[in-house]
């Protein structure tokens, strides 16, 4: 009765074990691990899916009854709770965390003096998920270097309590490492359109020209670049919410 026991215990563990690595490939293959956490710790995925496979065929010793299988039945409750989560997230749940966050800011993360130049030599700066970052900290730490230039942007829309009419935040949510420290990073929007209708669970193209303003936010009063907007289209929501600024698409 205990060998039986044994094998019973020692299978649901081996299996627990190759399900929770499956779940992990599915992350990467899925590309869902951009929603928890930034790409460049897609390699440390795989790593751990592969240590736990390596786990899984050690189990597979249990399941002869001949050695006493371990790990308590809560431990592997968790594991099969965990195991299962990652197949019910999406970009979709973060709507709320989006809504929710009413402030936005740009760390200090300067491009390079030669990566500035070739920024600031484009007579139009189109933005896009690799290059999102590195553009909007340089034009924000060297705005008057980009006053007068065109700009193409995508993102989703919103106004915090600190705006109002004409003003509007176009924006992505920037994660350095994981869901939990993304913010709210993006450009302050002019529009003078009458009969535009502010929708913060749409997304938009923007064409415009870079202007600047004294504004008063909540990183404090100061010259801020801002977007004179020509042109706002409705669109479809990026492939993820997130850009990531220490992810070059390697």
């Amino acid at each position: 009765m205990n060998r039986i026991r044994n094998i019973i215990s020692g299978l649901s563990q081996s299996l627990l074990l190759l399900f929770l690595c499956f779940s992990l490939l599915m992350l990467l293959i899925t590309g869902k691990d951009g929603i928890l956490v930034s790409p460049i710790y897609r390699k440390f995925i795989f790593i751990s899916a592969v240590i736990i496979f390596a786990f899984f065929l050690i189990s597979l010793k249990n399941i002869s009854g001949f050695s006493q299988a371990s790990g308590s039945f809560v431990s592997r409750i968790l594991m099969l709770i965990i195991s299962t989560a990652f197949y019910f997230i999406s970009y979709e749940n973060f709507q709320e965390r989006i809504s929710s966050l009413r402030t936005f800011s740009v760390k200090n993360n300067s491009a390079s003096a030669e990566g500035r130049q070739q920024l600031a030599d484009k007579s139009v700066i189109s933005m896009d998920d690799l290059n999102y970052v590195r553009y909007i900290y340089d034009i924000y730490d060297n705005p008057a270097l980009y006053e007068g230039k065109k700009i193409i942007i995508k993102g989703f829309i919103m106004r915090p309590d600190m705006l109002e009419e004409p003003l509007f935040i176009i924006a992505r949510l920037n994660m350095y490492c994981c869901a939990a420290d993304a913010s709210i990073v993006g450009f302050i929007c002019i529009l003078h359109q009458s009969d535009f209708t502010f929708d913060e669970k749409k997304w938009y193209d923007i064409n415009g020209t870079m202007g600047l303003k004294n504004l008063t936010l909540a990183s404090g009063t100061d010259i801020y670049p801002v977007i004179y907007v020509d042109q706002i289209t409705e669109t479809g929501a990026a492939d993820s919410p997130y850009v990531y600024p220490f992810y070059n698409g390697d």
